[in-house]
């Protein structure tokens, strides 16, 4: 007895082309994470970190402006630990998944400042319960200089 195939093969329908690929945002370079956090034996990576770039231990104040609705908003936050991708910070009120933020970080051993913004990848309650922990995936980066005073050499003496 033979036995029949009676299941029939669809058609092939053709399928959208896969999106083209994300291209891959740069990570701060490590000369000037260095400025950031000023790399010291007291800031070394934590132990039994197994990340692909280590979190470096911060621990400054910091204002962020954060892109809430159709405005933007400003909350006091303190940096908790930043790396060449991302930053974590602790802030007051929850910040959603997906929520843009800037912030301003002075270079420790430089004049000058560096302006970074991040996307909100998750956002946790402390157990405390009255502040939030919120990681951020860096967008971009710019290097600011500070301006320096001009010396006027025309005054009289």
């Amino acid at each position: 007895m033979k036995f029949l195939n009676v299941v029939r093969r669809q058609p092939k329908v053709d399928a959208p082309p896969p999106p083209p690929p994300v291209p891959k945002r740069p990570p701060l370079p490590a000369s000037l994470l260095a400025r950031l956090v000023g790399l010291d034996p007291s800031r070394a990576p934590r132990l039994g970190e197994r990340r692909r770039r280590p979190r470096l231990e911060i621990g400054l104040p910091i204002i962020i402006d954060a892109e809430l609705g159709p405005q933007r908003q400003t909350f006091e936050a303190r940096a908790c630990d930043i790396s060449a991708e991302g930053i974590g910070i602790e802030v007051v009120c929850a910040l959603p998944t997906g929520t843009r933020f800037s912030l301003t970080i002075p270079l420790i051993e430089d004049e000058g400042f560096v302006a970074l913004t991040y996307i909100v990848r998750r956002c946790e309650l402390l157990p405390a319960g009255a502040r939030h922990y919120v990681g951020g995936e860096l967008l971009e980066y710019v290097e600011l200089i500070a301006d320096r005073p001009q010396i006027d050499d025309t005054s009289p003496d």
